[in-house]
């Protein structure tokens, strides 16, 4: 497993902040994403192998939202 921290941008409230998560997790491979709305930061714990950086960005946009 890997973590990353990555800024979350286009939040504003704590719905946005299910959101961002439940975009992460929902992916295959994401075991945790801790999504803190103060910072604008995402921690999130993932299994390499079987997901990526960039598909984790595509599921942040879908949901409205932007992960840098």
């Amino acid at each position: 497993m890997a973590t990353i921290h990555k800024t979350v941008t286009g939040m504003t409230c704590e719905m946005c902040v299910r959101h961002v998560r439940e975009a992460l997790e929902d992916l295959n491979g994401v075991d945790r994403a801790k999504i803190d709305l103060r910072k604008k930061e995402a921690v999130i714990t993932y299994d390499e192998s079987k997901v990526g950086v960039e598909e984790m960005q595509k599921a942040v946009k879908d949901a409205g939202y932007g992960l840098e």
